[in-house]
């Protein structure tokens, strides 16, 4: 199982019928991939972050996403 944490409002723009669109920020481009040990690709559109923990995942959710004004985070 993998996680992805992010705020509500990326979620249109990730989430597509058959898969889960790369993102605009590379912050790892160029690192190695702890898992797999391979290079992770470098630039725009080429990556999607996954974790293998949720507490990995969960600071990326961008805990500001409120529903009857209590905070949730968004990790799928």
């Amino acid at each position: 199982m993998l996680f992805h944490g992010t705020g509500h409002k990326n979620l249109k723009g990730i989430i597509n019928p058959n898969k889960i669109n790369p993102g605009y920020n590379n912050a790892y481009g160029g690192y190695k991939c702890r898992i797999t040990g391979t290079t992770i690709k470098a630039g725009p559109n080429v990556n999607t972050y996954l974790a293998d923990d949720v507490l990995e995942a969960e600071p990326y959710s961008i805990n500001l996403n409120k529903v009857d004004n209590v905070p949730y985070s968004l990790v799928f």
